[in-house]
């Protein structure tokens, strides 16, 4: 199942890194308030987090592999995979909270 998984996210980040990188090499030149006004649109913003997440979750999966592979005492196979998926939860959890970030940071109504 691992393997089919790692396969299957894969084949979607071709598509979807094309998603992404083709809008933001275009707006490579603009200024950080044209590329935050560009990525407060949920559709960019959602690709961007989508294709980011995806590439997280790739890498979390790889670097298990390698865990599961190379790494012979059990005891500190448990704990690397533990900090794997914690290192890799952070990072999807701060890739969540910047793109709220964007999106949402001036568009709250303070009465």
């Amino acid at each position: 199942m691992h393997w089919f998984v790692q396969r299957v996210i894969s084949a979607a980040m071709i598509p979807l890194s094309l998603v992404f990188l083709v809008p933001f090499s275009y707006h490579y030149n603009f200024e950080y308030e044209s590329l935050i006004d560009l990525y407060r649109s949920p559709i960019w913003s959602g690709s961007a987090f989508v294709v980011l997440s995806a590439t997280m979750i790739h890498f979390r999966l790889g670097i298990q592999e390698v865990i599961e592979d190379y790494v012979h005492s059990s005891k500190m196979k448990s704990i690397s995979l533990i900090v794997n998926d914690i290192i890799s939860g952070g990072v999807i959890l701060c890739l969540f909270i910047s793109v709220a970030k964007i999106v949402y940071e001036n568009n709250w109504v303070v009465a």
